[in-house]
């Protein structure tokens, strides 16, 4: 089954994604994962060995030309995480046979399978409303994965970053905030281990 997944906003929003990536995959490792993601997670996203093809979606495409890049991947079903009309039309114009997505937004009426999700009052983690969504495709998945979910040996992605940024040190990193769509900030005492 080829199961498209998008998240094609910023780069912590993709993260909250890869869990479900990586879940699909391992409920069937026949399943072809492809991710639609935005070009600043383009690296990332072809760095995990549990995704197999990734699309970037640029925001001054067309929806035409997201269409066909996703007819060309003969999509059978879409799991949108984060909605929005371009997306949703696309989606529908590529005529992949089941587009699941959360009810929210207008861009709904262009699925076929609505999950109501009230995100906004952040009774889960992001990345635990992705994973629900996965579960509308295949009701009997294990939802575990390993954590840490993405490992960096000091090549690839990782070792970029560290010569782009002259980075010669360790680094523990902090993610401190949100782009102002959720109430789901750590407090400073839930930083603390």
């Amino acid at each position: 089954m080829n199961i498209l997944v998008t998240r094609d906003d910023k780069l912590g929003d993709f993260i909250t994604a890869l869990p479900t990536l990586y879940v699909l995959k391992n409920y069937n490792h026949s399943n072809k994962i492809i991710a639609l993601v935005a070009p600043i997670n383009e690296e990332l996203a072809k760095s995990c060995d549990f995704i197999d093809d990734v699309i970037v979606f640029k925001k001054d495409m067309s929806i035409f030309n997201l269409a066909k890049e996703i007819k060309k991947r003969k999509v059978d079903v879409s799991i949108t995480l984060f909605s929005h009309t371009k997306l949703a039309i696309a989606l529908f114009l590529a005529n992949v046979p089941l587009r699941i997505a959360p009810a929210t937004k207008i861009a709904q009426i262009f699925y076929n399978k609505r999950v109501v999700q009230r995100r906004s009052l952040v009774k889960k983690a992001e990345f635990e409303y992705n994973l629900d969504l996965a579960k509308v495709l295949f009701d009997d998945i294990d939802l575990d994965y390993p954590k840490p979910l993405c490992k960096f040996d000091g090549s690839g992605i990782f070792n970029k970053f560290r010569e782009k940024y002259n980075i010669t040190k360790d680094i523990i990193a902090f993610h401190p905030g949100f782009g102002g769509s959720s109430d789901a900030n750590f407090s400073n005492d839930e930083y603390i281990i």
